[in-house]
C-alpha cells in the first residue's frame, strides 16, 4: 500500500463531498435517533472529510493548497494517531460482547480518519510541486 493516493482518487472525493458529508449527517441522526450515540465517531470524520473536500477542488492547479492540506493534516495527523493508540490499547483489553457495536463504530472512523490523512499528504504533496512552476503552466 502506498502512502500517497492515485489522483482518481482524490478527484473521487471532491466530486463527491456533498455527498460524503450528507451521509456523515444521516448517520448521526440515526444515532441520535437511536439515543445510544452509535455512529458518533464515524459521522465526525465523514463530515470533515467531506468539508475538507470541499475546500480542495483546485488541487490540481491552484498553488498554495498544500499549505491548507498541512494546516488540515496538523489537525488531523495527531487526532489520528491518539485514535488509533487508543483503538489498539482497546484491542488489547478486549471487547465486550455489549461493546461491539460501539468499537465498529470506532473502528471505521479510525479508518475514515486514516483516508483522509493519505488523501491530505496526497494533495499536499503533489500540489507542493507546483511551486516550481511558472503561473498559468500548471498541469
Amino acid at each position: 500500500m502506498s502512502l500517497f493516493l492515485k489522483p482518481e482518487t482524490v478527484d473521487w472525493v471532491i466530486r463527491r463531498f456533498r455527498w460524503i458529508m450528507l451521509a456523515g449527517a444521516a448517520l448521526f441522526a440515526l444515532g441520535c435517533r437511536l439515543s445510544s450515540g452509535l455512529g458518533l465517531c464515524t459521522c465526525v470524520f465523514l463530515i470533515g472529510l467531506g468539508a475538507s473536500g470541499g475546500a480542495f477542488g483546485k488541487w490540481k492547479h491552484e498553488r498554495g493548497l498544500w499549505m491548507l492540506a498541512c494546516v488540515f493534516l496538523a489537525l488531523f495527523l495527531p487526532t489520528y494517531a491518539v485514535l488509533e493508540y487508543f483503538s489498539l490499547a482497546e484491542l488489547h483489553k478486549g471487547v465486550g460482547p455489549g461493546q461491539l457495536l460501539n468499537y465498529g463504530d470506532f473502528a471505521a472512523g479510525v479508518a475514515t480518519l486514516a483516508f483522509q490523512v493519505r488523501w491530505l499528504l496526497t494533495i499536499a504533496w503533489h500540489n507542493y510541486q507546483l511551486r516550481d512552476q511558472p503561473p498559468g503552466r500548471e498541469s
